[in-house]
């Protein structure tokens, strides 16, 4: 089996296109809740995902070209698309949808930390403030199920 490689370049453009989707995917079910503070914070995810959008362009923009031309292996994006687009195009979209959506970003964002570090330490660590988050929202979704 090969082992996938990508650039430093590839996986951020990659996670930009994650982003992008995660703030759609928010966007349609805050217009589809009933519950005004949890239709609220949904917005605010919206927001938070765009601003994600921005720091990873940040910091693609900021890392040295040598380093993003590095290969970067054992990050299987592909398997972490799939399940993302997956829960992403499943009707009706709902909380556990949003909370099993939260769990997969927390485990890329915390994979891709560890493997990106050597290439630049400053995304490294955003891609960890990013798992850190997604935890954090994946606990606050859970206690609006309940």
């Amino acid at each position: 089996m090969d082992m996938e490689k990508y650039t430093f370049s590839q996986v951020i453009s990659t996670l930009v296109e994650i982003e992008q989707g995660v703030a759609q995917f928010y966007k349609r079910l805050s217009k589809e809740v009933k519950d005004k503070a949890l239709r609220e914070a949904l917005s605010k995810t919206v927001q938070e995902s765009l601003n994600r959008v921005e720091s990873l362009n940040r910091v693609r923009r900021l890392t040295v070209t040598e380093f993003s031309l590095e290969p970067i292996t054992g990050l299987n994006l592909e398997h972490y698309m799939l399940q993302i687009n997956m829960v992403r195009e499943r009707d009706p979209y709902s909380l556990d949808k949003a909370v099993e959506l939260e769990d997969t970003l927390q485990k890329l964002y915390m994979e891709a930390s560890a493997r990106i570090l050597y290439a630049s330490p400053d995304a490294s660590e955003l891609l960890a403030r990013f798992s850190r988050e997604s935890q954090k929202r994946k606990l606050k979704l859970t206690s609006h199920r309940e």
